[in-house]
């Protein structure tokens, strides 16, 4: 399993676990709200940071030539790293997400 595969399943996972864990404050209604909202988001993120690097694959010239070997070398680890970080940016948001929705649901 590469790292974009990892990024796929742990990007949900994590997203709905934080919502779950962020809406059982609320009850019922806060849980049943968290889990889909935090699925949504999670993929969202992934979807998005997927998009995010075949855009800037293709700026960075990937498919064109195989010259500047660098410049392609550091994109590449830098979408490595924006797919591990996914996981944890899905779960700032859903945190984020879920507790703004949970708050205007009480009052």
């Amino acid at each position: 399993m590469n790292v974009i595969e990892l990024a796929g399943f742990a990007s949900p996972i994590a997203g709905a676990v934080v919502g779950a864990v962020v809406g059982r404050k609320a009850g019922p209604v806060g849980l049943a709200i968290g889990i889909p909202v935090g699925l949504v988001i999670g993929l969202g993120c992934y979807f998005g940071l997927v998009g995010l690097s075949v855009v800037v694959g293709k700026l960075a010239g990937f498919g064109r030539d195989e010259r500047e070997t660098t410049r392609k070398s550091v994109v590449g680890l830098l979408t490595i790293i924006a797919m591990w970080m996914a996981p944890l940016f899905s779960a700032i948001v859903t945190e984020f997400a879920v507790s703004l929705i949970v708050r205007h649901l009480a009052h």
